[in-house]
């Protein structure tokens, strides 16, 4: 088999007494190398197809018992070793099912809980918010209307003084504008005493 695996022609350089003994001598090499590869490849083949034969063949003697098991369960009428063999099945498929299910279920009633949780605190975050907000607009509303009333009666208390200050100097200029006239016609008649005497 080693030959097979060997070229069958090689040509090497000519030297002055034959071939050039260190080309051959590092082709021998590297064809040792490979043969021992391939060697190594072909054990490790072989020893895994002798595994896979081994368990071929214990998966056929699984399918063998398999089988019979299988007639003896449905055999036609059913003996009593086979009815509880088939009746246990049933009942471990049914569990088994049953579990599933549960735990289906079980999955199921958590992502409702989960949900339903996460659901709540979201409406008990937006209550608060709102809540907060809602303060904090009546607060804001209530200090407004504190200084617009405080603004409306710093307005009024100045228009009072303002008014009342006009009518200060009104009457300031009246008795003044009185005084004035007092004081004309006491001239007047000072000057005219026939006047005063027909006026009076």
């Amino acid at each position: 088999m080693t030959e097979d695996l060997v070229p069958l022609r090689i040509e090497f350089d000519l030297s002055r007494r034959g071939y050039d003994k260190d080309q051959v001598d590092r082709y021998v090499a590297a064809a040792e190398i490979d043969l021992r590869l391939l060697a190594a490849d072909r054990d490790a083949a072989m020893d895994q197809a002798q595994a896979l034969a081994r368990q071929v063949e214990l998966l056929r003697g699984e399918l063998r018992a398999m089988g019979e098991r299988v007639d003896r369960i449905s055999r036609t009428p059913v003996d009593a070793g086979g009815l509880a063999e088939r009746l246990a099945r049933m009942v471990e498929l049914a569990q088994d099912e049953a579990r599933l299910i549960t735990g289906r279920a079980r999955v199921s009633a958590e992502r409702h809980v989960l949900a339903a949780r996460q659901t709540a605190e979201y409406a008990d975050r937006l209550a608060r918010d709102a809540y907060l907000r809602r303060r904090a607009l009546d607060e804001q509303a209530a200090r407004e209307i504190l200084e617009r009333r405080a603004t409306a009666q710093a307005q009024a208390d100045e228009l009072l003084a303002s008014a009342r200050a006009q009518a200060d100097r009104v009457s300031t200029v009246r008795e003044q504008i009185a005084q004035v006239l007092a004081a004309t016609e006491q001239v007047l008649d000072d000057e005219n005493p026939a006047t005063a005497l027909k006026v009076a």
